[in-house]
């Protein structure tokens, strides 16, 4: 009886032990963007090359994005910095025997931010799930360039501008362990983004902001460094 009372603690244990110790993590996304703002600046120039028969044939589709993290783990949180790059675009055009015109509008995005995750036990001691928040900032860079050829003439302008704004994600996601020192990740969130009025080279200020707005899904790999001899 009082061996069976031992087994139990320790497999209980076992299944609610969390590892401490340093983190580091990185997961490969997809995301959809929002960018109400940013669209109509293409939209313009669409319809103002209408007449000539322009189309948009891309216009700031979901993408893939990229993050990475370098956190602690103390018990079942899960704390850190994390840095993420989005990208996507949009491309209106046009094409006939006498020449072509293009505006192509590329889109990158870098955030840098903080976040907290907490871990839920199940009743598999190699899987777990988990809450996670993650705010702070994303700077995007808009590129926007037009080139227009008339027979054997060409010509080409770009433009940049730049945004700086805040955002908060809110996540839910699963976390299971392959090794003591590896695990894998699937997790699904939103992005909120707030200002960031776009500016352009002289600093000075426009009305359109960039929000990347959007549900994001993840799926990552998870290294460990323990402190102590547990694990997820």
């Amino acid at each position: 009886m009082k061996k069976n009372l031992l087994l139990s603690l320790f497999v209980s244990c076992h299944i609610f032990a969390f590892s401490q110790g340093w983190s580091v993590e990185y997961s490969f996304g997809y995301g959809t963007y929002r960018l109400d703002d940013v669209k109509t600046i293409q939209n313009s120039m669409q319809q103002y090359m209408s007449k000539y028969g322009a189309i948009t044939t891309e216009n700031f589709p979901a993408w893939f994005t990229h993050s990475g993290s370098i956190g602690y783990i103390a018990n079942r949180s899960h704390f850190g910095i994390n840095f993420s790059y989005l990208t996507t675009g949009a491309r209106t055009g046009v094409t006939d025997y006498s020449g072509s015109y293009y505006a192509n509008t590329i889109m990158n995005g870098y955030r840098l931010g903080a976040f907290y995750r907490y871990y839920i036990n199940t009743q598999l001691s190699a899987l777990n799930l988990f809450l996670q928040a993650s705010p702070g900032m994303i700077f995007s860079e808009m590129k926007i360039t037009e080139s227009i050829t008339i027979a054997t003439e060409s010509d080409s302008h770009a433009e940049k501008m730049k945004s700086t704004a805040a955002y908060i994600e809110p996540a839910i996601g699963v976390i299971y362990r392959l090794t003591d020192w590896m695990n894998i990740s699937i997790s699904a969130g939103y992005e909120a983004d707030l200002w960031g009025k776009l500016k352009n080279n002289t600093g000075e200020k426009s009305h359109l902001k960039v929000h990347w707005n959007g549900m994001r899904m993840y799926t990552g790999i998870l290294l460990t460094l323990p402190s102590n001899s547990s694990s997820l």
